[in-house]
């Protein structure tokens, strides 16, 4: 049996893009706690002090962990795209958890399914600042009321339409790195246009492409909500760029084939519309973006009209 002789097992590389010291500690636990055997941890330091490489090495005598200072201040997602060995390539931001299980878990179905799945992703919880758990939101709300296998299109379709990533957040996925390694100039590019706000999204898709995921109903993994990442949340410029990036995600992801049904593309470009709207009532907040704001209505409406053109003379 796979799971019961360890040096039959493929390698996952668990991958930490790591920057925030504060919830560290608990997140590498949470990998070192991993009931599969044959995993390697992989630490790149984004961070301009010591503490998160203190804490590595005083987990490296429960297991080996690879370390590394990313002084030259690379994507540090990428970075440790680069750097897995592993068949497998298992993300974990450094304030989210792990169950003992997700690993075994997943390499379980991907070996059992092979190429009919490109990802394996779970219900996943919300965690506060001291592990509290929170109620969930329209992300994180379970899919499936069983182990299913999911249509990679029609899941996209969803997600493109309703603005929302059902899929997960980078901790709660696990993919083969094979199949994303020709895809330039990052693995989270799509046609060769890189993003920079919904780098998962645009991770999901370009697999997605290729072929369809497992999803667990139970819950692998716990993505934390804590001040921290709020206040990173308030940034304007992450703010406009989450709104625009959905545009680009919209564009691209039909280019590839998806959203293929005229209404289907009209509902996701109308959702749209209506979210750079509301952004667009916080001026204060916005302040610096409301003329690029301004544009992408203007690119959507425009899309909106040629969208409704096309079906008046298909129905006429």
């Amino acid at each position: 049996m796979l799971f019961d002789n360890p040096a039959s097992q493929p390698l996952v590389s668990i991958v930490i893009p790591a920057f925030k010291p504060k919830y560290f500690d608990k997140a590498l636990l949470s990998a070192v706690r991993q009931t599969y055997s044959n995993i390697e941890i992989i630490v790149s330091d984004d961070s301009s002090t010591d503490e998160i490489k203190n804490i590595v090495d005083i987990f490296s005598d429960m297991k080996p962990i690879r370390y590394y200072k990313n002084e030259r201040k690379e994507c540090n997602d990428q970075k440790c795209f680069d750097l897995a060995e592993g068949e497998y390539i298992k993300f974990l931001c450094d304030d989210d958890l792990l169950h003992p299980d997700c690993v075994k878990q997943m390499v379980r179905v991907f070996e059992k399914y092979g190429n009919e799945i490109t990802l394996a992703t779970s219900k996943r919880s919300r965690i506060d600042s001291q592990d509290h758990p929170l109620p969930d939101d329209n992300a994180t709300q379970i899919l499936f009321g069983k182990d299913t296998i999911a249509s990679g299109r029609e899941t996209v379709d969803f997600m493109l339409i309703n603005l929302v990533n059902v899929v997960g957040e980078p901790t709660t996925v696990m993919f083969r790195k094979n199949d994303l390694k020709e895809n330039k100039p990052s693995f989270f590019s799509l046609n060769g246009k890189e993003f920079q706000s919904l780098t998962d999204l645009s991770t999901w898709i370009y697999l997605l492409n290729r072929g369809n995921f497992f999803y667990f109903a139970s819950t692998l993994s716990a993505f934390r909500i804590h001040s921290e990442q709020i206040s990173e949340q308030g940034n304007p410029y992450l703010k406009f760029m989450s709104v625009v990036e959905w545009y680009n995600l919209i564009k691209e992801a039909r280019m590839m084939g998806f959203l293929h049904d005229p209404t289907q593309y009209q509902m996701a470009l109308y959702n749209l519309k209506i979210v750079l709207f509301f952004k667009l009532s916080f001026p204060d907040i916005l302040k610096p973006y409301q003329e690029e704001f301004k544009k992408y209505i203007n690119l959507v409406e425009k899309d909106l009209a040629e969208v409704n053109c096309s079906q008046e003379i298909f129905h006429s």
